[in-house]
């Protein structure tokens, strides 16, 4: 158990007791793409899930229809203003107003462990002392992604935790470029998913009654929590699930999210015309703008990401 990486498929593999989260690096620009989160699986190549043998093809094999590559692909974190339809993870300014950015990979590292986030509140894996124990073993890809046109770079960082079946995830931006970047939307997770009939899972509630669980079917558009109250609270709670219908604390599947941050937040859910789910978690975007200077760098919240059958 832990992440594995096939060269050949150039694909990232994690597994822990119960589940299997596969990212895949497709065609010549190196787009990220999310392949498989689910029930633990034994093959590592799940590409074809991914669907770029199908109209409309890669950009490398039909650049006509890039819009409509960006538009269907399964991205592990989408831009914005490429030509996908769907909200994206990550939005900026630039000093000439321009707004596009896309992030393709530019490298990996896989290690045991997990670092901190500096500043910021994080999971961690036990004490010193029982960093020979396998219930506590933690293992750590990070990905190097550039967008070569605007010279931002980021890192996106995931962390397995086997036992636990837990994933968690984070990202650092860093400005490469010589001159100012404005970071206007920044998430610490996106996942596409195939929609299956879920249904969104929310907590809210107010003064002596927290934590009210919520469950609404899932429509085309978006539907999201969040504060814009500098906190979260009893009232939204950083906190959604995505739940079969009917789901008990026994049986259906289950994929949980949580967000590692008592500030403004965003946890939203978006179904598109085909039947595609995207979950996006993170700092709200509303009055949020970071001026990231020339070698600058910004590391955003973090997301624990969690699978049940």
């Amino acid at each position: 158990m832990g992440i594995f990486f096939d060269e050949e498929s150039r694909s990232f593999k994690f597994d822990t007791k119960n589940s299997s989260y596969v990212i895949s690096v497709v065609d010549d620009e190196g787009f990220i793409g999310h392949a498989y989160y689910g029930d633990r699986i034994s093959d590592a190549d799940v590409n074809y899930l991914l669907r770029t043998d199908e109209n409309p093809f890669v950009p490398s094999k039909n650049n006509r229809e890039r819009g409509s590559f960006f538009d269907a692909f399964p991205s592990e974190y989408p831009g914005n203003n490429v030509g996908d339809y769907r909200e994206g993870a990550i939005s900026v300014r630039c000093e000439d107003n321009s707004r596009a950015v896309s992030l393709v990979y530019a490298g990996h590292r896989i290690y045991e462990g997990k670092p901190g986030l500096k500043g910021l509140p994080a999971t961690f894996a036990g004490d010193k002392d029982s960093s020979a124990d396998n219930d506590n073993k933690v293992y750590t890809l990070e990905i190097d992604a550039l967008d070569p046109c605007i010279g931002l770079g980021a890192t996106f960082f995931y962390s397995v935790f086997p036992e636990q079946d837990v994933i968690t995830r984070s990202v650092k931006l860093k400005n490469n470029s010589d001159k100012n970047i404005f970071i206007t939307k920044v998430m610490s997770a996106a996942l596409d998913l195939p929609d299956d009939g879920y249904e969104l899972l929310s907590l809210h509630g107010s003064w002596a009654r927290e934590r009210k669980m919520e469950f609404r079917k899932i429509g085309y558009g978006k539907q999201s929590v969040g504060s814009i109250k500098g906190k979260s609270s009893h009232q939204e709670h950083p906190f959604i699930a995505l739940v079969d219908n009917g789901a008990s604390q026994k049986n259906g599947h289950v994929y949980g999210f949580n967000f590692v941050y008592s500030g403004n937040f965003l946890a939203q859910v978006e179904k598109n015309q085909f039947d595609s789910l995207r979950v996006l978690m993170g700092i709200h975007p509303e009055n949020f703008e970071w001026k990231l200077e020339p070698g600058e760098e910004f590391q955003a919240p973090e997301v624990v990401m969690t699978y049940s059958a």
